[in-house]
C-alpha cells in the first residue's frame, strides 16, 4: 500500500513537472523564449495565408469581374436572349397563385399599397421617348427611357380602378437581359395571355391590354423597343403592360398563360389568379 501511494505520488509529481518545471524555466517542456517564438511564427505564417487569400479575391472581384456588366452576354448568358415575363404583384413564394380580395381586407390594403408604391416611381405623362412611335424624343442610350404611366390607362390608379370595376389589374415586365436588343419587325414586342387550358377559357374571358395593339391576328399588349438595350444605366425603368380580364368568373382559381409572341422561345409564364368578392378560407 505504501509502494503504491508513493508510486502515485511520483507520478503527479512528474506530470507537475511536465507542465510547469521551475528549475528549468519551462512551461510544457518549451521555455517562455520558445513559446514566444513559435507564437511570433505562426502568427507570420498565417497573416501571410490570410494576406494570400485576400489578394487573390480582390483580384478576383476587381480585377477579372466587371460590377458593371456580366461577364457573359448574349448567347453566352444563362437567359441567352430568351427574356421571360414578370408579373406584379408578386406571387407567393412557394406557389403561383395571385389571390386578390376586392373586399376590405388586409390583402387587399396589402395589394393596393404595393402597387401604389411600385407605381409612384414612373411619372404620369412626361417622357424622354415616344413608346407609340418607338423613337427618343431627347437623350441616348445611356439616358434611360421614363415610361409613362399613363400608358397604363385606367390601371394606372389601381385604387379607382378596382373601386369603379369590381376587379383587378395585373402588371407584366420583361426580364432584364443586359445588351439585349429585339429582333422584331416594328418596334412592339407583342405580349398576349391565355387560358392555360380549355376550361379555363369560359372563366376568364377576353383579356383588356395597356398599352395594346390591334392587328388581323387581335387585340394585345405591348412592350416599347425603344428602351432597349438594357446596359445598367442608372435610373432605368422597366416598361410596364396592365391587363386586367372584365368578365373573369369571381371566386374562383383560373390558371392564366402568358407570353411574348415575337422574341424568345415563345414558353409561356403560367400563374394562377384568383379575384375574390367574399371571405374565403384563404383570406385572415
Amino acid at each position: 500500500l505504501i509502494r503504491t501511494i508513493m508510486g502515485c505520488g511520483e507520478k503527479c509529481h512528474s506530470f507537475g513537472l511536465a507542465l510547469f518545471n521551475p528549475k528549468e524555466g519551462t512551461f510544457l517542456g518549451r521555455t517562455c523564449k520558445s513559446w514566444t517564438l513559435i507564437f511570433i511564427y505562426y502568427c507570420f505564417y498565417y497573416s501571410c495565408l490570410a494576406g494570400f487569400w485576400i489578394g487573390m479575391l480582390s483580384a478576383l472581384l476587381y480585377g477579372v469581374m466587371d460590377d458593371k456588366k456580366p461577364s457573359m452576354t448574349g448567347m453566352q448568358s444563362l437567359l441567352k436572349l430568351n427574356p421571360g415575363v414578370g408579373f406584379l404583384p408578386p406571387v407567393d413564394t412557394e406557389g403561383t397563385l395571385m389571390q386578390i380580395p376586392i373586399f376590405e381586407n388586409a390583402e387587399k390594403d396589402k395589394y393596393l399599397n404595393w402597387m401604389e408604391d411600385f407605381l409612384s416611381k414612373y411619372d404620369q405623362d412626361q417622357s424622354n421617348c415616344n413608346f407609340e412611335t418607338g423613337m427618343r424624343i431627347s437623350g441616348d442610350v445611356m439616358e434611360p427611357c421614363r415610361f409613362p404611366k399613363a400608358m397604363l390607362g385606367e390601371c394606372a390608379e389601381p385604387r379607382n380602378f378596382m373601386n369603379a370595376n369590381n376587379n383587378v389589374c395585373i402588371y407584366m415586365k420583361m426580364n432584364r437581359i443586359y445588351g439585349f436588343l429585339p429582333d422584331i419587325e416594328g418596334h412592339q414586342i407583342i405580349v398576349h395571355c391565355k387560358p392555360a387550358n380549355a376550361h379555363d377559357k369560359v372563366t376568364l374571358g377576353e383579356p383588356v391590354y395597356s398599352p395594346s395593339v390591334t392587328n388581323e391576328n387581335g387585340t394585345f399588349g405591348y412592350f416599347s423597343s425603344v428602351v432597349f438595350p438594357f446596359i445598367n444605366q442608372p435610373n432605368y425603368q422597366d416598361p410596364l403592360v396592365a391587363v386586367h380580364f372584365p368578365t373573369i368568373k369571381k371566386n374562383t382559381v383560373v390558371m392564366v398563360s402568358c407570353e411574348l409572341k415575337n422574341v424568345g422561345d415563345h414558353e409561356g409564364f403560367r400563374f394562377d389568379v384568383a379575384v375574390d368578392t367574399h371571405k374565403t378560407g384563404g383570406h385572415l
